[in-house]
């Protein structure tokens, strides 16, 4: 679960970092995981040396060059393993966000970040101690911006840029973190546009400093993480909807980089719904084959855009729940859809992890495992009994 309050993380950036990546470009992959900067700067001698003393250690090598104070508004704690090698940490994107500088730079660890709130603020009184209060008022004025002035009926998602919550009067209102009003614009923008001209969009009903307000949908599809974990597809029918809004939105200028299963409710009086347009794209030129949208396979490696967080090929966000290949997905026949589906589930009950035959070859395994154990007790206790008789 993601915690309440947005909260503060320090990030002290070392002398190599700066040199390999640039403060920038530090910024920008940080802004990636949801963190939204309220300062960033190079440090002083007298700063540079006084965190290098006492605040986290950066590189193994020098001092800390730069600081970035930055607010995370959905700060999940880390579990099992992560949380044990890690008890203190309360934001699990902190490592998330480390691990992909590290992955840029290779030989060294570029940043070292603060664990929790508590480490945040002393790191700040060690490199910017000059700078503390108005910190302190910053994130508290951001804070209270953030918090809904209505009640709150029910809190339906908090992610890294935004939350979503059913209000008192059955309307949604989906509301923006300061740093990340840009893709409040994209959506609303998007939204606007498209409302009242394409059946899957909702309308906008009012739009505020930092949210905008829409219907609220019953979803009937129930969890589709949970489908997909137990490897059961969605409706035929339902799939076909989904691809037909997504080429709809194509041949009107929109790859929607975020419409993955997931990002659609079924509402049995409205029809079938797509949310989350923050990531809506237009492209430059002309769009690339249904086939090969962004909505279903995702941005290339070198789309220097905004994007979501995480996996966003075709085999982990679709075909799980749809069963078959993006060009059957868009081109293929009913019939022909309904045959990929079963190969899907034919191949999933022989040869997938938790397909039947492999489910009794392990429980076989450990019953064989089970068996000589017990042998090998029951010869040892034989002996033993042998050498006494003797």
């Amino acid at each position: 679960m993601t915690g309440g309050e947005p909260e503060p993380t320090v990030f002290l950036v070392g002398e190599h970092a700066i040199e390999v990546l640039g403060l920038d470009e530090i910024v920008r992959v940080l802004r990636h995981f949801g963190f939204d900067p309220l300062l960033a700067r190079a440090l002083d001698a007298d700063a540079r040396k006084r965190s290098a003393d006492r605040g986290p250690s950066v590189d193994g090598e020098g001092e800390p060059a730069a600081v970035v104070v930055a607010l995370h508004h959905a700060p999940v704690r880390p579990k099992g393993a992560t949380r044990a090698q890690h008890p203190r940490l309360s934001n699990v994107d902190v490592l998330r966000a480390e691990e992909r500088l590290r992955a840029r730079v290779r030989t060294f660890n570029p940043v070292r970040s603060s664990v929790d709130e508590v480490e945040a603020w002393e790191c700040v009184a060690l490199a910017l101690p000059d700078e503390a209060a108005a910190l302190r008022a910053d994130v508290e004025r951001r804070r209270a911006s953030y918090r809904t002035d209505e009640r709150v009926r029910r809190v339906l998602s908090r992610g890294r840029r935004a939350k979503v919550e059913l209000l008192d009067g059955g309307v949604v209102r989906k509301t923006y973190a300061e740093g990340f009003h840009s893709h409040l614009a994209r959506e609303v923008a998007a939204l606007q546009a498209l409302g009242g001209h394409v059946d899957v969009v909702p309308d906008v009903l009012e739009v505020g400093p930092n949210w905008f307000t829409a219907p609220y949908y019953v979803n009937v599809l129930g969890d589709l993480g949970d489908l997909g974990r137990e490897g059961k597809l969605l409706p035929l029918s339902v799939v076909r909807g989904m691809v037909a809004a997504v080429a709809e939105l194509r041949a009107l200028g929109y790859d929607v980089i975020d419409a993955k299963p997931h990002n659609f409710v079924l509402d049995p009086r409205h029809g079938l719904k797509m949310l989350d347009f923050e990531f809506a794209h237009r492209h430059a030129g002309p769009a690339p084959p249904l086939a090969q949208s962004w909505a279903l396979i995702g941005p290339p490696a070198d789309f220097e855009g905004d994007r979501p967080v995480g996996n966003l090929s075709y085999d982990f966000r679709w075909r799980p729940l749809t069963g078959m290949s993006p060009d059957d997905l868009v081109g293929a026949s009913v019939w022909v859809q309904h045959g990929r589906r079963l190969q899907h589930r034919l191949r999933r009950i022989t040869t997938g992890p938790n397909a039947p035959v492999r489910l009794a070859v392990r429980r076989g395994r450990r019953a064989a495992r089970c068996g000589r154990r017990a042998v090998d007790q029951l010869h040892g206790w034989w002996a033993r009994r042998r050498r006494v008789r003797a």
